[in-house]
Formats: structure tokens, C-alpha cells, sequence
């Protein structure tokens, strides 16, 4: 079992600050808009949906604004994601599979 200290076994990684997926300044944009971590000035979206705290009901055109920036911010982290698994994959050889590797030494 893996404790609070110790490293999971399929962690190759030695270096903390390498084990997010976000850098240093891709985490502060998504603090500014989503809490007061950082930036005292943002628009705190987390805490205004996750606290009961919503705007007004009827002001349809706050929680379009709002659903437009959490929707801006989900789609980069995927397409952050996405690039993370192609520049780790890109220096790795892709392995065929085993019946694949028959296939083309019979064709030899």
C-alpha cells in the first residue's frame, strides 16, 4: 500500500515539480478564474458554483459568461493533455504487437 510519502511503484518521476500536469503559469491562469489563491481580483468561479453562492438566477447572461470560460478552460486542459501524451509518446518506439511482427517476417 502506498503512503502518504512514498511514491507510487509505476512512478518513474524523482522530481516534485515535474509530477503536475499544468506549469507554473498555466496553473496561475486557471487560479485567476477559478479562486482566490493567487489573485484577489478574479472571477472566483469555483467558489461562486461549488458554495451555493450562484448569481442571480434570472441573470441568464452571468452564468452564459461563466459556462463559456469553464468551458474555454476545460477544452485547453484537454488539448494540454493531449500534448503531453504525444511529446511523451514521440520519444518511445512504437512496439508492434506480437502477431503483427509474424505477419511481416512472413512477408520476408
Amino acid at each position: 500500500m502506498c503512503g502518504r510519502a512514498e511514491r507510487p511503484p509505476w512512478s518513474t518521476r524523482t522530481d516534485r515539480r515535474n509530477s503536475t500536469i499544468l506549469t507554473s503559469a498555466e496553473a496561475s491562469y486557471f487560479n485567476y478564474f477559478l479562486n482566490k489563491s493567487e489573485f484577489s481580483n478574479g472571477p472566483d468561479l469555483r467558489n461562486r458554483y461549488a458554495h451555493g453562492t450562484n448569481a442571480d438566477p434570472s441573470d441568464v447572461s452571468a452564468h452564459r459568461q461563466s459556462y463559456v470560460q469553464l468551458l474555454r478552460m476545460l477544452v485547453s486542459l484537454v488539448l494540454k493533455i493531449g500534448d503531453d501524451f504525444q511529446v511523451s509518446v514521440a520519444g518511445r518506439t512504437p512496439q508492434l504487437p506480437e502477431a503483427a511482427q509474424l505477419l511481416l517476417q512472413g512477408n520476408k
